[in-house]
């Protein structure tokens, strides 16, 4: 079991099966691939003897996909016909409309849990501030009482969170190399 143990650390981080369990706590997803190698290798057959440790990889992989593999949900919908016919009309111009779709993605956020009202305030405040950004920056750093630096920092962070949420979207719903059947 020692010996797997980077195994079940890497495919806690990478595999697909266990990601969203990752995000929601790393702890847990790492105690799931131990449980499942362990699993494995209680009832490895001891017949066997070819290739041991890749076997073992290979079962630990499956038993993971197996049970907490992504299972996709289509909700339904129903549709008039006017609306569906907009939809699909191909002669509409496509709407560029960076306020509805920043509004679109901040709505996403908090209703994803990936950010709260006031991390969208401050972000929308700081991001889109009219005039010069610098006193903005300034303004909002003394209404929450902290320097300058750390309302920068907040910022970013703020700003990473939102961008890694978007990019593990993107990542579960088109995935860049679908596997082959």
């Amino acid at each position: 079991m020692k010996s797997f143990l980077a195994l079940a650390f890497r495919l806690a981080r990478t595999s697909a099966s266990v990601r969203d369990i990752w995000r929601h706590s790393p702890i847990d997803a790492t105690a799931t691939t131990i449980g499942a190698l362990w699993e494995i290798i209680r009832c490895y057959p001891l017949h066997r003897t070819n290739s041991v440790a890749g076997n073992i990889r290979l079962e630990c992989v499956k038993l993971l996909e197996k049970g907490f593999g992504a299972v996709t949900e289509v909700a339904w919908t129903a549709v008039d016909d006017e609306t569906l016919e907009h939809l699909v009309d191909t002669n509409t111009e496509p709407t560029n409309d960076p306020i509805r779709d920043l509004v679109t993605l901040f709505t996403w956020a908090i209703d994803n849990g990936t950010l709260t009202g006031d991390e969208v305030r401050l972000l929308a405040r700081i991001e889109l501030a009219d005039g010069n950004p610098g006193k903005e920056r300034e303004l909002a750093a003394e209404e929450l009482g902290i320097s300058r630096d750390s309302l920068n920092r907040r910022v970013h962070r703020i700003r990473t969170k939102l961008m890694t949420a978007v990019c593990g979207d993107v990542t579960e719903r088109a995935p860049y190399a679908p596997r082959r059947r």
